[in-house]
């Protein structure tokens, strides 16, 4: 026998099934044992980073250390109602980017303080002290939101996690990434700064022309 662990809200949900049971059979359990209604279709289903399809079996789903397992963790996502949205919130960035507009921006240390110059959108931030500088690198998460559902962006999505299609030029939660067309090339909104947009591979050199 084999389950499949839905996390939802904070908790840990088995449901046991069989390897030739469908994801749509194992979703019914789960919403039977734990009296969860659903009535607007407001949940969703992730496995990985990718919904859940609920036409393949267990055994279609299951790979790598899990098969071995014969355990699978679905997490339950929720869309957030308008009310709920956080575009107004900052995330913290690892890269050096400019405070004003969140784009890639030079940076210059000289008598203990920090410059930050000659970002795309000509902005300049000059004598941060160092005490103040992290302060700098929480950036608007209105710049990561989803451009399908406009309700995900990169503090509420799964996982905090935003693509960029460099085809299309759009932001994709994880959800709008499932439906997307499977040909185009993705990268990790984070990694943006340092991934080349037309291979995907990472930057090893900079040309000043």
């Amino acid at each position: 026998m084999t389950h499949v662990i839905f996390k939802y809200n904070g908790q840990d949900i088995s449901i046991h099934c069989d390897i030739k049971d469908k994801f749509e059979e194992i979703i019914k359990k789960f919403f039977i044992k734990s009296e969860i209604k659903d009535d607007n279709n407001k949940l969703y289903f992730l496995y990985g980073e990718n919904k859940v399809d609920e036409n393949l079996t267990f055994e279609q789903a299951i790979s790598g250390k899990n098969k071995e397992e014969k355990e699978l963790i679905i997490v339950v996502e929720e869309q957030p109602d308008d009310s709920l949205l956080l575009l107004n919130n900052k995330y913290k960035t690892e890269d050096i980017l400019c405070p004003r507009c969140g784009e890639n921006i030079l940076l210059r240390i000289k008598d203990y303080k920090i410059n930050l110059y000659n970002c795309k959108n000509g902005h300049n931030i000059e004598n941060i002290l160092l005490s103040r500088f992290e302060n700098t690198k929480f950036i608007d998460s209105s710049n990561t939101l989803c451009s399908i559902c406009k309700k995900k962006n990169i503090n509420n999505s799964f996982n905090h996690k935003i693509f960029i299609c460099t085809v299309c030029q759009i932001n994709l939660c994880p959800l709008c990434k499932s439906f997307h067309d499977k040909n185009h090339k993705l990268i990790d909104f984070k990694e943006r700064y340092s991934k080349c947009y037309l291979h995907n591979e990472d930057y090893i050199k900079y040309c000043t022309q």
